[in-house]
């Protein structure tokens, strides 16, 4: 296996090079070699491809430095999952009345409520160590506790229009029950 390199042209006309995992074999039919392209990886990073380009290169691959070969992995399946969901029930479109990065915010914060439920400090930790950033975009100043409370308070003066919208989408077949337990005590021995 080695990393392929070619030009490609884009769509504007400009060129660039494409970078491949690929593998030699012999045509058993004419004989010659031939390569077969295994994956593409030009969007890993000019760095990243060097690494992989490295290893495939090593005949010991002892040889390739493992400490910084390594990327971070993190979840991120059950955050899409649950932001289609938000998204089929018409939650994440309501929310479409507030600005971009306060709706990034508190979508965060209401996946960080259904999947490890915390505090407002201890949903930005969580949103820090998830693949909630790498997935939606958010940049590192963006992830401060008080960019969270500003998206609340966002929130919170939007949120007649949000409620509004979500019920006009929502709203067939919805019962409404109310139970009150102010007066319900429960004892015990």
């Amino acid at each position: 296996m080695f990393v392929k390199k070619s030009w490609a042209k884009g769509k504007n006309g400009t060129r660039y090079m494409t970078y491949e995992i690929a593998v030699s074999y012999r045509d058993k039919k004419t004989k010659k070699v031939k390569h077969k392209v295994l994956a593409n990886i030009t969007d890993l990073g000019e760095e990243l491809i060097s690494k992989i380009e490295a290893l495939l290169k090593a005949s010991d691959p002892a040889l390739v430095d493992k400490e910084n070969f390594y990327l971070s992995s993190k979840p991120v399946g059950h955050l899409l999952l649950l932001w289609l969901y938000m998204k089929k029930i018409g939650l994440s479109e309501c929310l479409r009345e507030l600005p971009h990065k306060e709706r990034l915010l508190l979508t965060g914060v209401i996946l960080n409520r259904i999947i490890e439920p915390r505090s407002k400090l201890g949903s930005l930790g969580w949103i820090k160590r998830s693949g909630y950033t790498d997935v939606f975009g958010l940049m590192e100043e963006d992830l401060d506790v008080n960019e969270i409370y500003r998206a609340m308070d966002v929130l919170y003066s939007e949120m007649d229009r949000v409620l509004e919208r979500f019920y006009r989408e929502n709203h067939k077949g919805t019962r409404l029950y109310l139970y009150d337990i102010t007066s319900v005590y429960f004892e015990g021995r």
